[in-house]
């Protein structure tokens, strides 16, 4: 009976032995595989960041330079208004002058004339 169960035990222990030594084989292929894959994913990720952060840059400048030329043209918009604005305060003061003195030259000769007149009527005796 001892025999026949050192046969049976030697029968069993032996494939699953062999069997256990071939899934720790496999188990360190796939733990190599795996740390494989997570490195190349990782370069990968850091590629994908890499290519991701020159592409937003480059849209950032780009926006950057557009907003820059938007500022300069409002600048200039600014500067002709200006320009355009003291030209017509100028113009108005100009206008405002020469309409008084025509309108005090105006009205002053028919009163110099009706103060002359009053002043003969008034002397005439």
């Amino acid at each position: 009976v001892h025999v026949l169960n050192l046969r049976w035990v030697a029968v069993v222990v032996t494939p699953s032995a062999s069997y256990l030594g071939h899934l720790r084989t496999q188990q360190a292929l796939l733990s190599a595989r795996l740390r494989n894959n997570t490195q190349q994913a990782i370069a990968n990720s850091v590629q994908r960041q890499a290519i991701m952060q020159k592409q937003v840059s480059t849209v950032m400048q780009y926006i950057v330079d557009e907003a820059e030329k938007a500022n300069s043209r409002i600048q200039d918009q600014l500067r002709v208004m200006l320009l355009t604005s003291v030209f017509v305060s100028f113009a108005v003061v100009v206008v405002s002058v020469l309409l008084a003195v025509g309108l005090t030259v105006a009205i002053s000769a028919p009163l110099v004339r009706l103060v002359d007149m009053i002043h003969r009527i008034a002397t005439m005796d």
